[in-house]
């Protein structure tokens, strides 16, 4: 019902009233910067660009729209642009429904309840509303694919590189290892760093927080990270308690690959990560790296 008020022009922004009401203050109430219009408060706003990246990965601003139709049809029909194989046109449009749904809930309830804008309370309502939805449909929730854990390394869609990265822990320094390979299973590079901490946690989000600082100096716009350390991963997904170890690292990590305009990271099983693993240790034990 939403999606259809907003193709066929009807939903009441106030950029569409406005023309009823000449003196009305047509402003975002989100950001009060710019016309509120159905492209601006679902797509090009600072707090839509935030939920459309927190929850499924991608940078509005990399995809221009210029009407409400082509906002519908992004999420109708999303291309291979901005679908991956852990995130089917499927999820895509059915989290991408919810995203709007959410906009609009929270603008009304700015506007005429006075209530402030909070982001992760937003997050959390949208887990409750994909935890119920995902469960009558039978499509993977939000987590689940992150939770179960591939068991084994697969291609990822063509135009993306997924980069595998591991550490192995000694007793005065650690190695990490990226391992990145294309849609055709090519190797992209093989590289191994030192890095100045014995905790496995900590080194482990090193090990991501590389891979995104070379997937911006690759050049690589799409990008899927997978890493065997599912509290890492956990943490910058959002979907637990970032322990304190390694809060400043995660919010380095996510800055970083902000500048991409697609990116995933997932939680693989150890089976799935045997590259970066053997690598990482191969360079811990012969203390040689190779970046």
């Amino acid at each position: 019902m939403h999606l259809w008020r907003i193709a066929a022009g009807v939903l009441p922004t106030k950029e569409s009233i406005c023309r009823f009401l000449p003196n009305l203050d047509i402003s975002c109430p989100f950001c009060n910067a710019c016309p509120e219009s159905v492209v601006h408060i679902f797509w090009e706003c600072d707090l839509a660009r935030a939920l459309w990246m927190g929850i499924i990965g991608i940078r509005t601003d990399y995809f221009q729209l210029t009407s409400a139709s082509d906002l519908v049809e992004v999420v109708v029909f999303p291309n291979a642009e901005v679908v991956d194989e852990l995130l089917n046109s499927d999820i895509f449009t059915l989290k991408g429904t919810l995203i709007l749904d959410l906009l609009w809930k929270t603008r009304n309830s700015k506007v005429y309840d006075e209530r402030p804008v909070e982001i992760r309370g937003i997050m959390n309502s949208f887990r409750s509303l994909w935890s119920d939805h995902s469960s009558i449909l039978k499509v993977p929730g939000f987590i689940s694919h992150i939770s179960l854990g591939a068991e084994g390394w697969t291609r990822p869609n063509c135009g993306v590189i997924k980069i595998n990265c591991d550490a192995a822990v000694g007793s005065l320094f650690s190695s990490i290892a990226a391992v990145a390979r294309d849609w055709r299973g090519k190797l992209v590079f093989a590289l191994s760093k030192k890095v100045n901490t014995v905790i496995p946690l900590q080194a482990e989000a090193e090990a991501i927080l590389w891979v995104g600082q070379l997937s911006i100096s690759h050049g690589f716009s799409n990008v899927i990270i997978e890493s065997d350390c599912k509290a890492c991963v956990d943490a910058v997904n959002a979907l637990g308690n970032c322990p304190w170890l390694i809060q400043s690292v995660m919010v380095a990590i996510v800055d970083v690959l902000s500048d991409l305009i697609f990116w995933k990271l997932c939680w693989v099983r150890r089976s799935a990560n045997r590259a970066p693993h053997v690598f990482a240790k191969w360079s811990q034990l012969h203390l040689s790296w190779v970046h």
